[in-house]
């Protein structure tokens, strides 16, 4: 597999708190990686160091992207839009920050295919709105790899549907995802592989089939409370 970023041994602390311990793995081409874990375990913490916001206080980040800043699209918790514009004129700016010119007709077929109306303020948007304008702005410079932070947390049932949809037609479309996620059904739609964090560390990492066959479960419910009960 080509491994287009490595974490080796990546640590770090807030004060005397150890958020990531000895981080060791790898994103491949093509995989949809879950980043699977409570509350607190450094899932984002180990996302704003993948990203470059935040820096390792010892371990390398290896990338093997050409121009990664421009290969890579990005939805985190929050999106910090444009505040007092509209949809349309988001898409126009955040484009503009690609060094993308998009047609009349290009936006209005991403705000059709996302079900958007353009002349929304964009704080005025519903959760699942917010999260699919993320979304269409981290896809639109058509990035090899994407990240997702917990893409679908605190929508209503139908609002995660169609998020999760997105990401998975984006999976199917052969991308690189790496997507943090407590919704286990997600998970197991979406993720080819899955990268159990706890307490800062990797207790385990490997598609879904063997890490059931490893511990002998049939769910990856009953998975997930074993292994965070570390």
């Amino acid at each position: 597999m080509e491994v287009l970023i490595s974490a080796k041994n990546i640590e770090k602390k807030f004060k005397k708190n150890k958020i990531l311990k000895n981080i060791n793995f790898n994103i491949n081409k093509g995989e949809a990686i879950a980043l699977v874990g409570p509350n607190g375990s450094g899932k984002t913490t180990l996302i704003n160091i993948l990203l470059g916001i935040l820096k390792a206080d010892s371990g390398e980040i290896e990338i093997n992207i050409d121009n990664y800043k421009k290969h890579i699209g990005v939805q985190l918790q929050s999106t910090p839009f444009f505040e007092g514009y509209n949809v349309r004129d988001n898409i126009l700016m955040f484009s503009a920050l690609y060094e993308m010119k998009l047609s009349n007709e290009e936006i209005e077929d991403m705000l059709n295919k996302y079900g958007l109306n353009a002349n929304t303020l964009a704080i005025k948007l519903s959760g699942g709105e917010q999260k699919k304008l993320a979304i269409m702005i981290a896809t639109m410079q058509n990035p090899d790899l994407l990240i997702f932070d917990e893409p679908t947390a605190s929508l209503d049932p139908r609002e995660r549907y169609n998020v999760k949809n997105m990401i998975s037609e984006l999976a199917k479309e052969n991308k690189t995802i790496l997507f943090t996620s407590h919704d286990l059904d997600e998970v197991e739609d979406i993720a080819t592989r899955i990268v159990f964090l706890y307490k800062g560390e990797i207790l385990e990492n490997g598609s879904k089939e063997e890490l059931l066959k490893k511990y002998n479960f049939d769910s990856l419910e009953k998975l997930y409370l074993h292994i965070t009960n570390y």
